[in-house]
């Protein structure tokens, strides 16, 4: 396409551009004529998507998408047989028109790899789809590939100011070198590089692949390595070290001035750019490639880290065994790291100046190169390379719901030559009966990378860490051999948490529902009781909890959700006046940010309850009576509420995974950055402040309840309870998170209630 073919309007985002998707040099389809005006809305809709599916359940992700592959159907490609022609191929080339970067961009940030993948997938059947971009320049010069013997590599490892206190990079920079075969004498490795000592090395030095780890602005800001900047100044960029002489010591380096540093059109330029660093994909790399690189990888939003370094370990020792003339082959081995990933933006991309249909060369794949193996104990240590943190508390909570017991374990080939077999041994100390997790592995050019810590679990089966009280000291062992060597044995100190302690943090507060307990004893002997006021409330001898049973019998919407609220009333006049609990503080938990939770029975045994027991106390009662309740919380307080409709709580899970408002999305502030729209972390059941206006709206239809507990110990009004819920909600600045139970239960790892093992927890006759 003629640079400026479709550019009108100055670039303005009004200019029109086309796509052009190739399955091979032959198989083409173009997309309808677009504007970045139009695309974009699209484009942030699948960025939600694709940035919040790992907290949902599969059903809920195939439901949202389908609207969002209509539309991609509608507007991209115009006809379902261009998506059906799409669908049969193996690799997808999206060509991209460089008209300038104001033209285009929400192509570029669109994320093609993810909403091809799941557009196509009901057409594929199994079958894998690979999807590549080509950024289509005026000038695209076939590029000039050297002897993988004579690689030139810059390796930027970028700590400045506190991102060493986060990142190690040292594993990583072992790695690269090893699976491209780079020597001493080809390799430019500067420490804290900045902007202008990058640039001096590019002109001068004119290496053929530069890999560059480190943090985006964006992650840098998340973790308040740099401070937070203003909507104007958040943008996408890299963070290097400043210049010695200036103050502070990081440098904020856009887009713009890395893509001028990293190709600043001396010739040649670089072969490949490998960007380990989130959102890179959408505007650094692309700038990169619009510059003069050949190929540059890169990602669209954020990436599982480990899962990012097995990526780039596979991918150069693939592209080196294939002369460095097969980029896509190798990015196919390679993306397999990412293969059934539910990772938060695992989506990895690969732009290339020159279409790879039309550059692919006829080349079966090298010999590989003999494989030298380690043998004597100094070789074994440099071959193999170990990450592990363990974890300072261990929460049974967490590991009942199958999180890691370790913060990171991680073992890696960090040289040229392959060790013998590592063992791994991992004990925690709970009891009399110790049950090691035990796993031998092998470490390859293929798979140099391991990571064991979504595999490493501890037995949950001793009876200590179901019934610990207190929190008190433990052990954790670790032991790591390989060919005889021992290369890591240590035994850390690690506190065991109280079995009924609940951490209100970020990371733990999404395991309340496993705290809630509907078939606990106390809970069975409070709905005998509510039985009968329900007969008495309806004056009806026959009635019975039946849940949401009367939606599916065609009555009335009113007279269903009528039915729903005598239900709970029957519940809140049982507790009130035939169960009564007084209130009282939290026991104490020696944690600032944990909080002991009662079961229902303790509750009844202590003969009072705090605002979150006498919310999963509520909410156990409805979940035993198949209503599906949730609980608020906000800070400093806890109170529950339930769903009076069935068929409004299945339109949950499409509000909780999009956080884009219906106001008309900011052209400019996207054109500055590709992330588009702000994430929901955690899990699907958690509903942050970023959707407290959606709350607000089914409160106000009448949708969802939202009932003070704390009146229940009194002489408090159901109704009146009704409208204290709503109130809790008035200081949006309070609110921290609404959590669905029922949506808990039923995503693809339910959160289920602890079986917890003392004699005064357990439900009892």
């Amino acid at each position: 396409m003629p640079m400026n073919a479709n550019a009108r309007s100055k670039n303005s985002p009004r200019s029109e551009y086309t796509l052009l998707f190739r399955g091979s040099a032959t198989d083409k389809v173009r997309s309808t004529r677009l504007t970045d005006r139009e695309l974009y809305p699209l484009a942030c809709r699948w960025n939600d998507i694709v940035g919040n599916r790992q907290r949902l359940g599969r059903e809920a992700v195939v439901k949202i998408r389908q609207d969002a592959v209509e539309d991609f159907k509608r507007l991209v490609l115009g006809s379902q047989a261009k998506l059906e022609e799409i669908a049969t191929w193996e690799v997808v080339e999206v060509e991209i028109p460089w008209l300038g970067e104001r033209t285009g961009w929400a192509a570029r940030v669109f994320p093609w790899e993810d909403a091809i993948a799941m557009s196509t997938k009901p057409l594929r059947d199994k079958r894998r789809v690979t999807v590549i971009r080509h950024l289509h320049c005026e000038k695209a010069v076939k590029a000039c590939v050297p002897d993988p013997a004579a690689l030139k590599l810059l390796l930027i490892a970028s700590g400045p100011g506190a991102v060493k206190d986060v990142y190690d990079f040292t594993d990583e920079c072992s790695r690269v070198k090893a699976m491209l075969g780079v020597t001493k004498e080809r390799l430019q490795q500067p420490a804290n590089s900045t902007l202008a000592e990058i640039k001096a090395i590019m002109e001068q030095q004119k290496p053929d692949v530069v890999h560059l780890t480190g943090m985006d602005l964006h992650q840098a800001r998340e973790n308040e390595v740099i401070p937070s900047a203003t909507r104007e100044g958040d943008r996408d960029g890299f963070l290097l070290a400043a210049p010695r002489e200036v103050a502070p010591s990081y440098h904020e380096a856009t887009a713009e001035e890395m893509a001028g540093a990293l190709v600043p059109f001396t010739k040649p330029a670089p072969l490949l750019i490998g960007m380990n660093f989130y959102h890179s994909a959408a505007r650094t790399a692309a700038l990169c490639v619009a510059n003069g690189a050949t190929h540059v990888l890169a990602f669209q939003d954020s990436a599982d880290d480990t899962q990012a370094e097995a990526f780039f370990a596979r991918f150069y020792s693939h592209w080196r065994r294939g002369g460095l003339k097969n980029p896509l082959g190798a990015f196919q081995q390679a993306v397999n790291v990412f293969r059934g990933s539910r990772e938060r933006g695992a989506g990895v991309v690969l732009w290339s100046r020159r279409s790879l249909f039309e550059t692919m060369e006829a080349e079966t794949e090298r010999e590989p190169e003999p494989v030298v193996e380690a043998v004597t104990p100094q070789a074994i240590r440099e071959a193999v390379g170990l990450r592990i943190v363990p974890p300072r508390q261990v929460n049974y909570s967490m590991l009942h719901n199958e999180q890691p017991l370790m913060n990171q374990f991680v073992v890696s080939l960090t040289a040229g030559s392959v060790p013998p077999p590592v063992e791994v041994c991992v004990t925690l100390n709970a009891g009399s009966a110790d049950f090691p997790w035990r796993h031998t592995l092998r470490l390859t050019m293929e798979e140099p990378v391991h990571d064991l810590r979504d595999k490493i679990r501890a037995s949950l089966i001793p009876d200590l860490l179901r019934s610990c009280r207190e929190s008190l000291w433990s052990s954790l062992h670790v032991r790591v051999t390989c060919g005889g060597e021992v290369l890591h044995e240590e035994t850390h100190a690690v506190e065991l948490l109280s079995a009924d302690e609940w951490r209100n943090t970020d990371e733990d507060r999404r395991w309340l529902p496993s705290f809630c307990f509907p078939r606990d004893a106390a809970v069975e002997k409070v709905m005998r009781s509510a039985q009968l006021l329900l007969k008495v409330i309806t004056d009806q001898s026959d009635a019975a909890f039946d849940g949401y049973q009367i939606f599916d019998r065609g009555e009335k919407n009113k007279a269903c959700r009528s039915w729903v609220d005598m239900q709970v009333r029957a519940i809140w006049a049982a507790i009130q006046h035939l169960h009564p609990l007084a209130y009282i503080n939290p026991p104490p938990s020696y944690d600032p940010l944990g909080q002991r939770i009662r079961t229902p029975t303790q509750m009844y045994e202590a003969g009072a309850g705090t605002c979150i027991d006498l919310s999963m106390l509520f909410s156990a009662c409805l979940e035993n009576i198949c209503l599906y309740p949730v609980v608020f919380l906000i800070d400093g307080h806890a109170f529950p509420g339930y769903w009076r409709d069935p068929g409004k709580w299945e339109t949950l899970s499409s509000f909780a995974t999009s956080t884009i408002e219906d106001e008309t999305p900011d052209m400019k502030d996207a054109m500055e950055t590709s992330v588009l729209t702000p994430r929901q972390t955690g899990a699907g059941w958690m509903l942050g402040k970023a959707f407290l206006p959606r709350i607000r709206r089914h409160l106000r239809d009448g949708d969802l309840v939202a009932v003070e507990a704390v009146p229940v110990t009194s002489a408090g009004d159901l109704s009146a309870s009704m409208e204290a819920g709503v109130e809790n909600l008035a200081d949006a600045s309070a609110f921290i998170s609404l959590v669905d139970i029922q949506i808990a239960r039923t995503v693809d790892q339910p959160v289920t209630p602890l079986p917890l093992a003392n004699p005064s927890f357990h439900s009892r006759p």
